[in-house]
């Protein structure tokens, strides 16, 4: 509208667009006031995009700057109840034993009473490659909500792929991130296991004390609220993109033109387009700017 309109006056882009749009549009530097007017100049898109993701990036780092710093803290107070008394309070206790730990994963989830939810990293005992299938829990079939976060890499092994699409499939709700620091099984609010030990099979801190698993859940819906969905978004795409792809990506951001990034790559510029839509179907979004934001979310760029 703005640029159709060829520089309209603030009032004037007020009365089509409100004043509190067009302050907006000012605030994210979207549009600008030329020198001592009231004339209002659109910012080139690309510049807009640039900014956009910037600060989008900038965000989503703090926030997970806070998830690792929760991370730590989780495990840090794990070593140190388990340096310390094995019973604290009858509320958390530390169980070193293999097939106990194995016994009381298995326990929680059956008696899970309306979630069950966990942190899944590849820190396995086994490679990945040679990890068994895990069947679904019969809780998933039942009336109990079921969430995992797992990191990234599991999307790069056709055995993790599996396993989460099992689960996915009996009715556990998936999401995916770059990275989880720490193990972490739920149970509704009265129960967690923590690891002490990188795989959680070594050694694990049971925790019955509703405040401390309180602050889990809290920790566990942060965490879930920042990452992705599988399937459609995270997941439908196993290998990651192409190394023209992520250049065409990268050069976007740095906002190139269609044009010149045909001729960086040497190709035409229809070629870069197909690209693009494919990265956005992908995405599953519909413009561009979705696309960069999607993105920069996924940690394409």
């Amino acid at each position: 509208m703005l640029v159709a309109c060829d520089e309209p006056v603030v009032g004037e882009a007020e009365r089509e667009l409100g004043a509190g749009v067009v302050r907006a549009l000012l605030d994210r530097g979207m549009v600008h006031l030329w020198s001592h007017s009231d004339r209002l100049v659109p910012v080139a898109p690309h510049l807009v995009l640039h900014t956009a993701l910037v600060e989008l990036q900038r965000r989503l780092l703090a926030s997970q700057r806070a998830l690792m710093t929760g991370h730590e803290r989780l495990a840090e107070a794990a070593r140190t109840i388990g340096a310390g008394a094995g019973i604290v309070g009858g509320l958390v206790r530390v169980v070193t034993d293999r097939e106990e730990i194995t016994e009381l994963s298995i326990s929680m989830i059956n008696v899970a009473k309306s979630e069950w939810m966990t942190l899944e990293n590849l820190l396995q005992e086994t490679p990945m490659d040679e990890a068994a299938a895990i069947a679904p829990l019969p809780v998933f079939a039942g009336g109990v909500r079921c969430r995992s976060i797992y990191e990234s890499g599991f999307l790069h092994h056709p055995a993790g792929v599996r396993n989460i699409r099992a689960a996915v499939e009996a009715g556990e709700q998936a999401r995916v991130v770059p990275h989880v620091g720490m193990k972490l099984k739920m149970a509704d609010e009265s129960t967690a296991l923590l690891p002490l030990t990188p795989t959680g099979l070594g050694g694990a801190l049971l925790v019955e004390c509703p405040s401390i698993v309180g602050g889990l859940r809290e920790y566990f819906e942060m965490f879930w609220s920042q990452a992705v969905p599988f399937g459609e978004g995270a997941g439908a795409d196993l290998t990651g993109l192409s190394e023209v792809e992520r250049r065409v990506l990268q050069m976007m951001g740095s906002g190139l033109q269609d044009g010149s990034i045909a001729r960086r790559l040497d190709v035409n510029v229809s070629t870069v387009r197909r690209h693009i839509n494919r990265m956005k179907e992908r995405l599953n979004v519909e413009s561009r700017f979705a696309m960069g934001a999607a993105a920069v979310r996924r940690g394409w760029i």
